[in-house]
């Protein structure tokens, strides 16, 4: 790979942010009964940051959606399948972003490494950098959820 990306650095970077942000919402939050921790991204890896959702967030942006005209007739139960997956509607999406001020200065020049990959020669050097980042990102959560920081 042309460009370097120091991937094992991403890793700890990204972990410290993650396992400070991730604790930090559930005590925040210690009443509410959480069902997804995640890391939110984009297609050009130009960000990465933390969401998570819990029920209660999940109920708050039904009964928001419930009073729009858009969703008149919509019901509570479909509003609630088609909100339950969706991040950004979660009232505790991006909460704590700033836990990742030093993961996103790092990451910052992703997308240029990215847009310099000549991929009408060959799409092989930008999937492996792809690969690699994302699954920095799969390594992380699994060693959270082995820590027990997620709970059960």
């Amino acid at each position: 790979m042309k460009n370097t990306f120091d991937f094992d650095r991403f890793y700890e970077l990204l972990y410290v942010a993650s396992k400070n942000v991730f604790s930090s919402i559930q005590l925040a939050h210690k009443n509410e009964s959480f069902y997804i921790f995640a890391l939110y991204t984009c297609g050009d890896l130009g960000y990465l940051l933390p969401t998570s959702s819990t029920k209660e967030g999940l109920a708050l942006a039904v009964e928001k959606y419930s009073k729009m005209a858009l969703f008149n007739g919509v019901s509570l139960e479909k509003l609630q399948e088609d909100l339950r997956w969706s991040p950004c509607d979660s009232p505790l999406h991006l909460e704590g972003e700033s836990h990742f001020n030093e993961v996103s200065k790092f990451i910052s020049e992703v997308p240029l490494i990215l847009e310099a990959i000549p991929t009408e020669e060959s799409w092989d050097e930008f999937e492996e950098f792809f690969d690699k980042f994302m699954g920095v990102c799969i390594e992380v959560l699994k060693r959270l959820d082995k820590e027990g920081i997620f709970g059960e």
